[in-house]
């Protein structure tokens, strides 16, 4: 592998890969907070029906999207930083 194919490939794991895979499992964590909430207030009586809207997905987004923006700038940063 030549240096600059080395170099685009840690740019991408370092700016792409790394944040996107940390909030696919931070956003997995929000759904499923969600999503055990609803369930224990529909076990306990507090919902009448248990559902999950386009809302719940909607709010875990927003944590993804959060959560990448974070861990994107923190590369970056410490990247820039380490030039």
């Amino acid at each position: 592998m030549r240096a600059g194919e080395k170099k685009i490939k840690t740019l991408f794991i370092t700016y792409i890969w790394n944040p996107t895979n940390d909030s696919a499992f931070w956003f997995a964590v929000f759904f499923t907070a969600i999503v055990l909430i609803k369930f224990s207030m529909f076990h306990i009586g507090v919902l009448a029906e248990f559902q999950i809207s386009i809302n719940d997905v909607i709010i875990s987004s927003l944590g993804f999207v959060n959560v990448f923006m974070i861990k994107f700038s923190k590369c970056f940063f410490k990247y820039k930083n380490d030039i």
